[in-house]
């Protein structure tokens, strides 16, 4: 426990003095705990705020999200075309869409949020504890809307299988038992929504992933921005990101990797 808080404070350190000196960093995490409130400055805006953590897995998602920032588009060629793509949405009449699978904490629901105002996210999480975060950091938010459940190619019941893993590393599995936490399919979440264009999907779902592209992926070719962490790393010889490949290869997009994650950008 000793080495992992020592750790932790090198990479504080380390990203603090970093964010200093790169104006391209647009937050600066103020303070190192990783309990209670975790303060930030939010460069660009010249704004405080705060974040809510239990623990290492809260304070390891909130550095991903502000600290690297791992959302951010703009180092993308594309960059432009992205940002275009959602203001012509806009400009339409239409509400951007974006859904949050696998949304933890929810701290990337309110980072999309707060990156495109005009968008509604629909923010999925299978555990109830992470559901009481996001509730936390979304609370100000109108156009978040959490739900419990896990995302599937099609709809089922489920049932977390690490029940005693990290806040950040639930996965999930198909149950033949009713009732209880439910599968949503992303053609399920479209069909609830009126006046909205699909916009983006960002996928962290700890290897079920390969499921959610098996089958009924009929979405992908509206899909503009697609970012999905593959798991492979995690869970050798299970060919986890196989479905997800497949399903890719048939339609036009650009394929990015960068850090955990695919930026997936149609070329429509």
């Amino acid at each position: 426990m000793l080495k992992q808080y020592s750790l932790h404070y090198l990479k504080f350190i380390y990203h603090f003095f970093n964010c200093l000196l790169r104006q391209s960093q647009a937050y600066l995490r103020l303070t190192p705990f990783v309990r209670g409130k975790i303060f930030f400055l939010d460069k660009r805006k010249g704004r405080f705020f705060y974040l809510y953590s239990r623990g290492f897995a809260d304070s390891q998602t909130a550095d991903e999200i502000y600290t690297k920032s791992d959302y951010d588009i703009s180092f993308l060629a594309r960059a432009t075309d992205i940002s275009g793509k959602y203001h012509d949405m806009v400009a339409r009449g239409k509400t951007p869409l974006i859904i949050d699978c696998g949304a933890n904490i929810g701290l990337a629901s309110r980072y999309f949020a707060q990156c495109y105002p005009a968008a509604k996210i629909v923010a999925v999480e299978p555990d109830k504890s992470n559901i009481e975060m996001a509730k936390k950091h979304c609370a100000n938010l109108s156009n978040v809307d959490l739900r419990l459940a896990a995302v599937g190619a099609e709809a089922g019941f489920a049932e977390i299988t690490n029940s005693d893993a990290s806040s950040n590393a639930f996965q999930v599995k198909r149950t033949a038992q009713t009732g209880g936490l439910q599968f949503v399919t992303i053609n399920q979440l479209l069909g609830e929504e009126s006046n909205t264009e699909l916009f983006m999907v960002k996928i962290d779902i700890e290897g079920f992933e390969r499921d959610l592209f098996v089958k009924n992926t009929g979405w992908l070719t509206d899909c503009y921005l697609l970012i999905i962490e593959l798991h492979d790393w995690m869970l050798p010889r299970s060919a986890s990101s196989n479905s997800f490949l497949r399903a890719v290869s048939l339609e036009s997009r650009d394929f990015v990797f960068r850090r955990e994650n695919v930026f997936s950008i149609s070329n429509r």
